[in-house]
C-alpha cells in the first residue's frame, strides 16, 4: 500500500529537447547511443557542480519526413528553488551540447510552453 507523503501545489514544469537527424549518416541507433553518452556525461557534470539535472527519457520520432530524437522530462518538485529562467538556461545548454555531438545545425527546446530554436552560428 502507498500513501501520499508530500504534495506540491506547483504547476508541472515539463521540458523537451528535439534534435533532427537530417544529414546524420551514422543511423538512428548510433545517434541514440551518442545522445545517451552526452546526456550521461552532462548529468554527471551537473551533479558534480551541484547544478540542476534534467532527468528524462529519449524517444524516437519524426518531424515531417525527418527522423528526430526527443529528450523529455519534468523538473523534479524537489527543485522548487530553481527559477524558470534558470531551468530554460539549463535546457538550452543541454540542447546545444546534443546538437554539437550530432553535428546538427538546429535544435529545438521547449519549456512550459516556451519554445527556443537554437541555430549554429
Amino acid at each position: 500500500m502507498f500513501a501520499i507523503v508530500n504534495v506540491h501545489n506547483q504547476v508541472a514544469r515539463p521540458f523537451t529537447i528535439t534534435i533532427g537527424l537530417g544529414g546524420y549518416r551514422e543511423g538512428i541507433l548510433r545517434a541514440l547511443g551518442e545522445v545517451w553518452k552526452v546526456i550521461g556525461g552532462w548529468l554527471l557534470h551537473q551533479e558534480q557542480r551541484n547544478r540542476p539535472c534534467l532527468l528524462g527519457v529519449v524517444t524516437e520520432g519524426t518531424s515531417g519526413h525527418e527522423p528526430v530524437l526527443i529528450y523529455r522530462g519534468e523538473i523534479s518538485p524537489d527543485c522548487l528553488e530553481i527559477t524558470d529562467n534558470e531551468v530554460l538556461s539549463v535546457v538550452d545548454e543541454l540542447a546545444e551540447l546534443l546538437a554539437q555531438a550530432l553535428n546538427q545545425n538546429e535544435v529545438h527546446s521547449h519549456y512550459k510552453g516556451m519554445i527556443h530554436i537554437l541555430k549554429r552560428q
